[in-house]
């Protein structure tokens, strides 16, 4: 089907698939507008003929078809100048994976930090960041925000583990492994042993296999690679077991 975009007094034909996403949309106006797509928003209008209308910015993996946009409508979008596009590059243990992280010019190491726990399950106070472009550069205070540090758009952050030597301390924690039901085993564990090695006793006593694991603590996912004390686990404390769907 087409839609139409109007970008900076431009209406732009866009031919797409009711089950595209908005990054599609973001994508195909790149090329017709040459505005990168990660900075443009594009806003949709809740209850259009409602007194009560507002409007909102279309998430990323939204469909078109689940946003009600039919064939020939007719949508807004500007675009964001201080939006920037980040690559996290993780190392070390973390292993070594890009992933994109898109955040302001205005926004703080530590609303960085918080960005990156929320994605990938690092604490904040164990995160070591930094850029090796145009010169090595730790990211040491934390009120700075990106323009301070003069990060522009596409840059690379390398993500590492800033780590202190834990002492070993034996002690219990429960895994609620049954969801609602509420099953849940009992572990020895020590302070500093890895998530991963958690996962490993689960195999073990419940014959679940490591890589369909995931392990909750506090609502936050935990990394393999982190000791439970880094992660807040106590003696006493339960983390939840949630299985992978299949494919993810």
């Amino acid at each position: 089907m087409r839609i139409h975009v109007n970008l900076e007094g431009t209406r732009y034909p866009v031919d797409v698939n009711r089950q595209a996403t908005f990054y599609d949309v973001r994508s195909l106006l790149q090329e017709k507008s040459g505005v990168p797509a990660h900075k443009l928003r594009i806003m949709l209008t809740t209850q259009p003929l409602s007194r009560d209308a507002t409007e909102r910015e279309a998430e990323n993996q939204e469909t078109l078809v689940h946003a009600g946009i039919r064939q020939g409508m007719v949508l807004s979008a500007f675009v964001e100048a201080s939006r920037m596009k980040l690559t996290i590059q993780t190392c070390g243990c973390l292993g070594h994976e890009k992933y994109p992280l898109f955040v302001h010019a205005s926004d703080t190491i530590a609303d960085i930090k918080t960005h990156i726990r929320q994605a990938k399950g690092v604490p904040t106070h164990l995160q070591k960041l930094l850029v090796t472009k145009p010169s090595y550069n730790e990211f040491t205070d934390k009120s700075q925000s990106l323009a301070d540090y003069r990060i522009d758009d596409l840059s690379t952050i390398y993500l590492l583990l800033d780590r202190v030597s834990i002492p070993s301390t034996a002690f219990n924690i429960q895994v609620q492994t049954g969801g609602k039901s509420g099953k849940s085993i009992s572990l020895d564990v020590a302070s500093d042993t890895k998530v991963a090695a958690v996962k490993t006793l689960i195999q073990d006593r419940k014959g679940i296999p490591v890589d369909q694991q995931r392990l909750i603590f506090a609502g936050q996912q935990l990394h393999d690679c982190l000791y439970l004390a880094e992660c807040g686990v106590a003696p006493g404390s339960s983390l939840q077991l949630v299985l992978k769907l299949r494919g993810c």
